[in-house]
């Protein structure tokens, strides 16, 4: 990854994180795929904090500490396949069925 992609990737953790911090509490594991689908109807950046929190869950049971550009946008469209098909799904299943990790 080349200076500005990682200042790019830097910049995004960041803005993800301060926006979490003010954000309500979210259950990862009684979400549902339909919520999290909707919210990126409205919210592109919002659905992009719950999968950034997902791809750190998925990469930490692995016991990897890499983070990878490539595995995030492989689960994100991962996800976003599964949750489409299983609107009642919660997010940690849903995360538990992709290839990432």
């Amino acid at each position: 990854m080349n200076v500005a992609g990682i200042r790019a990737l830097a910049i995004s953790l960041a803005l993800t994180f301060a926006a979490a911090v003010r954000a309500e509490p979210i259950d990862m594991n009684v979400t549902s795929s339909k919520t999290m689908l909707q919210l990126g109807a409205k919210d592109p950046g919002g659905m992009g904090n719950l999968v950034h929190w997902l791809y750190g869950w998925k990469v930490g049971q692995a016991g990897k500490t890499v983070l990878d550009s490539g595995g995030f946008e492989d689960l994100t469209k991962q996800l976003v396949k599964i949750c489409g098909a299983n609107p009642s799904l919660g997010l940690i299943a849903a995360a538990k069925q992709t290839t990432v990790n």
